[in-house]
């Protein structure tokens, strides 16, 4: 089984200070709410911005200040309320709204994985999902409203960039807060107890 990942992951990383930042963090927000609530359309502005900048749609965003000028204006169409954007259904309405907005042809596939395990997709199913995503050039925006037994942040969302389907079981790799991370999704879709979800976009 190959491995799947982005043919162009620099598009997600920025160098301040002599350090490579992997993909942009919620921190960047100027308001204390935006910061604290933000991964929801901090995620978001990641997708938009793959996508867009290396189909022409946007210009480079080869700054911090770059970046947050997008997540600003991401905010307003991927806005968390109480509690922050704890469903994927609440992300893809987001984006599909900017993209119409924007008259974009683009399409926003969801995988949703429910709290109540007898109604999750089966892991086969999730790791199709990922990996289907990636071999199209599209990262994966992936809620986790619990971590179960992997290695990373609950209540989150972040975007995942590659997939090893070499490894058993496949583990992908997250840009979490400008560091990269790696958690099993198979595993993780057994043994989270309250469930999330993943979300990708795709040029129509």
């Amino acid at each position: 089984m190959p491995i799947y990942q982005l043919r162009e992951p620099q598009r997600l990383t920025l160098s301040m200070n002599g350090t490579v930042c992997y993909g942009y963090t919620q921190d960047w927000y100027t308001d204390s709410w935006q910061a604290r609530a933000g991964c929801g359309p901090t995620t978001a502005t990641s997708l938009l911005a793959y996508h867009l900048v290396r189909d022409g749609y946007w210009e480079a965003l080869p700054t911090q200040a770059a970046v947050l000028r997008r997540m600003q204006e991401i905010w307003n169409y991927v806005t968390p309320g109480h509690g922050g954007l704890f469903k994927t259904r609440w992300l893809v309405h987001g984006l599909r709204r900017y993209l119409a907005d924007y008259r974009l042809p683009y399409r926003v596939d969801a995988l949703p994985v429910s709290v109540r395990s007898a109604h999750r997709p089966e892991p086969a199913a999730v790791k199709a999902f990922i990996a289907e995503a990636l071999a199209a050039d599209s990262p994966v925006a992936f809620l986790n409203r619990h971590r179960g037994a992997e290695p990373i942040d609950t209540w989150h969302w972040v975007p995942i960039v590659s997939f090893d389907t070499e490894q058993e079981p496949a583990v992908a790799e997250i840009y979490d807060e400008t560091i990269r991370k790696f958690f099993a999704p198979e595993k993780w879709v057994r043994d989270t107890l309250l469930g999330g979800g993943f979300v990708s976009m795709r040029k129509i």
